[in-house]
């Protein structure tokens, strides 16, 4: 708990009310809530595991594998807890939905270790999504009781920030947006109505996230993406649609962005990049000699510091 209150608890604060609420007023709930002290002692595992050791380092997989204890110990509690929500209970359950997005997108870091030989970061995507998508429903459907909660500063703050006005993208942002509206639009002649009208959406809210992030006002605005694209898009994604994993290749643009500054997020965009990168041609052979597709796959992979794509690079994807 002292590294949570020292430490960790900065990472999850989105706006300036946050900071007291995470470090003093939520430590205190979890004293009355064993799911919500079990997932602040396993973000707070991670984090030392990320944060103050080196990933082949021992001592690094025994704080993963404690953290992962302690999120076991706190599903199980939470989904107990979810047959008894209340209005002083239902901002705590709402933060450990939040904790358990970040967990699961921590633990994306440690692909290779000895739990963890063959995972997939575009496999676990929608997994990712659903969580995003349950820690909003939560504020949906008890809207009176979260605004009433010690929360509440934070949400009415965040909500008064969003409305701020817009800054102007950079051209290259611009440019990279205008390509996959002509792609949804022009380029996927395969694509059918609600396709297209789904994708439409998506790019409404992924251009939202830029918005956002350039304002830089919520720290993290990136993370809504999945309830800014909703379950269907989460499910074009985990049938491996070229066009939405365009779309979240650029997702992942921001969440790099983010992860250079927060630990849970660490290098899971520079990943995400490369494996869409290097899934799409297989999907998808003669995409890269489409102008749009390929310079779209080219900014994103500049973004994160990858190389631009090379003919010969390209070439072996068809011998």
């Amino acid at each position: 708990m002292h590294r949570w209150s020292v430490c960790t608890y900065k990472s999850f604060c989105g706006v300036a009310d946050d900071y007291h609420y995470l470090q003093v007023i939520l430590p205190q709930y979890a004293l009355q809530y064993g799911f919500l002290l079990h997932g602040i002692l396993a973000v707070s595992a991670l984090d030392i595991a990320t944060t103050d050791l080196h990933r082949e380092d021992a001592r690094s997989a025994e704080y993963v594998q404690m953290a992962m204890e302690y999120y076991d110990k706190a599903s199980t509690s939470f989904r107990q807890q979810l047959e008894n929500i209340t209005q002083n209970n239902i901002h705590c359950i709402y933060m450990f939905s939040v904790f358990a997005l970040c967990i699961n997108l921590a633990m994306t870091q440690y692909t290779g270790l000895s739990f963890d030989k063959h995972y997939s970061l575009l496999d676990h995507i929608p997994v990712f999504f659903d969580l995003g998508l349950a820690s909003t429903s939560f504020y949906l459907k008890y809207p009176d009781w979260m605004q009433n909660s010690p929360f509440s500063k934070s949400l009415s703050t965040a909500t008064r920030l969003i409305s701020e006005p817009s800054p102007q993208l950079d051209i290259t942002t611009e440019d990279a947006i205008k390509r996959l509206k002509s792609i949804i639009e022009h380029d996927s002649a395969v694509l059918i109505a609600s396709e297209q009208e789904l994708y439409r959406k998506a790019l409404k809210g992924l251009s939202l996230c830029y918005v956002e992030d350039k304002k830089n006002l919520v720290a993290g605005f990136c993370i809504a993406f999945p309830t800014l694209v909703g379950k269907e898009f989460a499910t074009e994604v985990g049938n491996m649609k070229p066009v939405a994993l365009l779309i979240l290749m650029h997702w992942a643009v921001l969440l790099h962005d983010y992860g250079c500054v927060t630990w849970w997020a660490k290098s899971v965009g520079y990943n995400l990049v490369k494996e869409i990168c290097d899934t799409l041609p297989v999907l998808q052979p003669n995409l890269l000699e489409s102008p749009d597709w390929r310079d779209g796959i080219d900014w994103a992979r500049q973004c994160v510091g990858l190389s631009l794509l090379e003919d010969d690079c390209i070439d072996s994807h068809y011998s």
